[in-house]
């Protein structure tokens, strides 16, 4: 799933906890990234990170090439969702402002923390990429772009409805 469907989605569902403890949000947001992840849905292909490798010294990070396109695809994703979980929520004071910057970060947390188990070999990381896998769909939508691309806007829409 898109980091922005993240963030859309853990502000929707963090949304009723505005007022309460930002730690919460942040905790509910974590969660929320897990059970969505459940959903099928659409991801883009990152070139730089080979995932089919079982062994952490197979693993690859291709500085040379794909590096700076994948970086360019993750930052537009991750601030299109900021921007979008911001303007809805619209945080007016500062405790407003640091809740919905943890929903944020509890929301694409699990996405970063396997990204740098791919990149870094982050060994001490593997129990929580195979929780990951685990809450992951089987059904990748990833090949199908035609089905995958709308049905992750249906998913975005919704959430974002939400916010609403």
């Amino acid at each position: 799933m898109t980091l922005a469907t993240h963030i859309v989605i853990a502000a929707a569902v963090a949304k009723p906890l505005a007022a309460s403890n930002p730690i919460i949000g942040f905790f509910i947001a974590l969660v929320s990234h897990y059970l969505s992840d459940a959903i099928p849905h659409w991801d883009y292909k990152l070139h730089s990170i080979d995932t089919k490798e079982i062994s952490m010294e197979k693993r690859t990070w291709d500085y040379k090439t794909l590096v700076i396109k994948d970086l360019r695809s993750i930052v537009l994703d991750f601030f299109l969702g900021l921007a979008v979980g911001y303007f809805f929520l619209n945080p007016r004071t500062t405790e407003q402002f640091i809740y919905f910057l943890l929903v944020t970060v509890g929301a694409v947390l699990p996405d970063f923390l396997q990204g740098a188990y791919y990149t870094h070999r982050a060994e001490f990381l593997k129990p929580l990429q195979r929780f990951h896998d685990f809450m992951h769909t089987k059904i990748k939508l990833g090949p199908y772009p035609l089905v995958g691309i709308p049905f992750q806007l249906i998913v975005f829409f919704i959430a974002l409805y939400f916010i609403l």
